[in-house]
């Protein structure tokens, strides 16, 4: 969809009289590249745009996203996370901010 969307975009820009035989009402959207391309977008979306029945790649049926929070949640509740944010980390900072 994107690149169908780029193309749409790049009309005015290739070949500026393809559009001249449209009424002169529509001329000021279609020859801005942007516009064009940003309405392009909107309208493939929608007419092409996923549905939330279909299964995810990741076979749980949600999006990678939730399946990252959903994940990141377990950790934190197992006591096993030991990123950034986790305490193990924050007692290591402070303990190395105290020897200078």
């Amino acid at each position: 969809m994107i690149a169908v969307s780029l193309g749409f975009g790049l009309i005015p820009i290739v070949q500026p009289q393809f559009f001249r035989a449209l009424p002169e009402v529509l001329q000021p959207i279609l020859r801005d590249p942007i516009l064009l391309t940003a309405i392009a977008a909107i309208v493939l979306n929608a007419l092409l745009g996923t549905t939330s029945s279909r299964a995810e790649p990741d076979g749980s049926g949600g999006t990678a996203i939730e399946g990252a929070v959903d994940g990141r949640n377990q950790a934190e509740s197992d006591g096993s996370d030991s990123g950034i944010g986790s305490p193990g980390s924050t007692i290591a900072a402070s303990s190395r901010s105290s020897r200078s």
